[in-house]
This record gives C-alpha cells, structure tokens and sequence, in this order.
C-alpha cells in the first residue's frame, strides 16, 4: 500500500505542476492575443499557436510556441522568427531565417522560409517588423490550451483536478483501512490461537 500511495502522490504533484504550466501558458496566451496589432509581452515573452504546417517537421499546425524579443544584431541564420508580413496587418508568420543581408545604406534584412518550403519567402523582413525569435515550441499544446478554453475544456478540467486531489485520496484511504482491518483480525486470531495453546500447556500434569 505504501507504494500505491508514493505513486499517487508522485502522480499528483506531476499533474498540478502541469496544470500550472498550462494555466500560465494558457494566460501567456490570453494576453499575447489582446492586442493583434501590437501583442503585449510578458517579461519580454510571448506566446502564439502555429495555424499552418509550413514549419513541418519542426513543428506542427497546432504547436504552441514561445516567442522572445531578441535584438537585430542578435539574430543570424537559423533561427525562427515570428513577423509580420505586410505592415499594419494582423497576419504573422513564423519562418526560419536563411540569408542576412545588409544594404549599402546599412540597414539589415532577412530572408525567411518555411521548413515545409521549397521557395524563399517573396519579400525580404524588415527588422520592425519582427515580433521576437522562438525559443520553445511544444507541438499539439496550442490545440489542446485553445480546447481548454472551451466550457466542456474547462469542466473535463476540474473534473481532472477534483479525481486527483479528493477521490483518489479517498479510494487509497478506504482501501488502506480495508487492508488494515484484515491485518488486524488475522493478528487477533493468532493472539487467540496462541493464548488458547498456553492454557492447554498449563493445564496438563506430569505423569
């Protein structure tokens, strides 16, 4: 029983630390989205659900990822850039960076593509119009978060929670007792079965 139990608690702090992480990915999420033409931030951070499957295999349609500011100077090849394509516009992409360049005027450029792409995206990203670089990205949890968000999410939610932390407890507690009463009657009955054998012991004499 002891080790029912250390699972259960194991199980249970996994789950709260998950519903914490969702819940904060999830506010992360909420706030990002207010405000589409200027996303607020969070410590710098912001979060985005991938709507397309251009970034494939890296990651897919319905992946959530976290976006940082990150200075020009600090972005080069290879990394995977939120921006907006056409300026003013609430569409964004998310696309990896392929070439920098810097024209004769010094400003620096980018040349984006999707994973998926076999072509370069047509028009080179201006440095305003980056939202950040990815820094993590976790696939199919942008489906699931914008699923939660839902009344039936919610509530198959709080029924998780109250399995977890009241009617497991309750099941471990009853079965424990049921495991302890029986320990109890066959400890019982040995004491029985021992007394009973002193008292024939006592009782006989010698011949």
């Amino acid at each position: 029983m002891k080790v029912v139990r250390i699972i259960y608690r194991i199980i249970s702090v996994v789950t709260v630390i998950c519903i914490i992480i969702v819940t904060a990915l999830a506010l992360l999420l909420g706030i990002s989205g207010i405000n589409r033409d200027k996303p607020m931030s969070v410590f710098g951070f912001r979060s985005f659900i991938v709507l397309t499957g251009s970034m494939n295999p890296t990651f897919d349609a319905g992946s959530l990822i976290i976006i940082k500011n990150t200075p020009e100077k600090n972005l080069k090849v290879g990394d995977i850039i939120t921006y907006r394509p056409i300026a003013g516009d609430d569409t964004l992409l998310t696309h990896r960076i392929v070439q920098v360049s810097t024209g004769d005027d010094g400003v620096i450029t980018y040349i984006t593509r999707g994973d998926a792409n076999n072509m370069d995206d047509p028009n080179p990203v201006q440095p305003d119009s980056i939202l950040g670089k990815t820094m993590l990205h976790f696939n199919g949890l942008g489906t699931f978060i914008v699923n939660l968000r839902t009344p039936l999410g919610l509530i198959v939610m709080i029924a998780v929670i109250i399995i977890v932390l009241f009617v497991l407890p309750y099941i471990l507690d009853v079965l424990g007792g049921k495991k302890g009463s029986k320990m109890s009657v066959e400890e019982n009955t040995e004491d029985t079965e021992t007394d009973k054998n002193k008292t024939d012991n006592n009782g006989k004499s010698d011949g």
